[in-house]
């Protein structure tokens, strides 16, 4: 952690894992109190994990994927929203299923997760992977959230909250040839979210 914008960085802090010892795929966010970190184990029936940081003290670990009906979670992506609430999204498998899906989970500042989650997923067949997510403030202050992510056969969607009355998201196709989608905003008031990926056409990919 650096309180001087990067001019010096406190010692390297080891937060060793509590499931077991192959932690990965970890995302970080900041908010107006805290930090939001969450990550994943290495075949964990409920990763992905998270931990808040207020100052320099870290959290015990909560499991986001618990009571999601999925299982096996990996590749999470977090971010602090409007509230100072965390928000992740990650993939992994509904109970039964051969495809990982997309799940969505909104959680609280105390590293609590709430009762809203949602799953998206492209059939039995089709894994959808590694979402990138942001929260933005769109026009007159409404809750934005943008996912972006890979499917198995190469095409890059968008996932976009549009409504939180009855919450309903739209679904769109941003490539037909991408993969290892990522996602910010340009500011956080400004509700222009933004995003690349890696055009898988031909090799060398761009």
């Amino acid at each position: 952690i650096s309180e001087d914008d990067g001019e010096s960085w406190r010692d390297d802090e080891i937060l060793a894992g509590q499931e077991n010892d192959r932690v990965e795929f970890p995302s970080l966010a900041g908010g107006e109190t805290h930090f939001s970190l969450v990550y994943s184990y290495v075949d964990d029936e409920f990763s992905p994990y998270s931990r808040v940081c207020y100052g320099s003290e870290w959290s015990n670990e909560t499991s986001v994927g618990e009571e999601t009906g999925t299982t096996l979670g990996a590749f999470p992506s977090v971010a602090i929203d409007g509230d100072n609430n965390p928000i992740a999204a990650w993939c992994g498998y509904h109970a039964g299923a051969f495809a990982r899906s997309i799940i969505f989970r909104q959680g609280y500042s105390d590293n609590t997760w709430g009762e809203w989650f949602v799953e998206f997923n492209g059939g039995p067949l089709i894994d959808w992977l590694n979402p990138s997510l942001t929260y933005y403030n769109r026009d007159k202050g409404e809750y934005g959230v943008d996912i972006v992510h890979h499917t198995s056969q190469n095409s890059v969607n968008l996932i976009r909250l549009v409504s939180l009355v009855d919450p309903q998201w739209e679904i769109s196709t941003l490539s037909e040839s991408g993969a290892w989608a990522n996602i910010t905003h340009d500011n956080y008031y400004s509700g222009n979210p933004i995003h690349c990926w890696t055009d898988q056409t031909s090799s060398p990919y761009e």
